[in-house]
């Protein structure tokens, strides 16, 4: 009987912590926590229509995390990535779709001033651990630093 509840008390635990080390999306704070254990900033809010919301900032970019397959705002699927730049005469199409023939991470759209902006979807319905949550990170933060290079910011 004594081992049966050992095992049974393992069990209970490791799960716990299994659990504390998934950043899932239908529970914003665990990426919140997350990122900030890794450095990043991190504040979150709620969109206009009050889906999570998580403000940060990479290599000196500030982005969204906008979360997507919500219920009723709560139980999110996934986020999206997303940050902006403000160019003076805009981004040309060319510039665009040589950026988005070229790059598996970051695609890039361009807004109705030709200001461009680079998202990276993640679907983590279930959540992703934490080796993985990091590897996108450091994913999107090439692609950010990239970016930044392909545009001359």
């Amino acid at each position: 009987m004594h081992r049966l509840f050992a095992i049974l008390s393992f069990l209970v635990l490791s799960t716990g912590v299994v659990s504390a080390q998934v950043v899932d999306p239908s529970r914003p704070f665990s990426v919140v926590v997350a990122l900030q254990d890794l450095g990043y900033r991190a504040d979150l809010e709620t969109d206009s229509s009050g889906d999570p919301k998580i403000r940060s900032s990479i290599e000196g970019i500030n982005y969204s995390f906008w979360f997507y397959g919500c219920t009723n705002n709560q139980n999110c699927t996934g986020w999206n990535m997303s940050a902006g730049f403000d160019l003076e005469n805009g981004l040309s199409m060319y510039k665009v779709n040589q950026w988005n023939r070229t790059k598996l991470i970051g695609r890039v759209y361009l807004d109705d001033q030709n200001d461009p902006f680079i998202d990276y979807y993640v679907v983590a319905r279930g959540g992703l651990d934490r080796v993985t949550f990091e590897r996108v990170m450091a994913r999107w933060g090439v692609a950010i630093t990239q970016f930044k290079e392909h545009i001359n910011w």
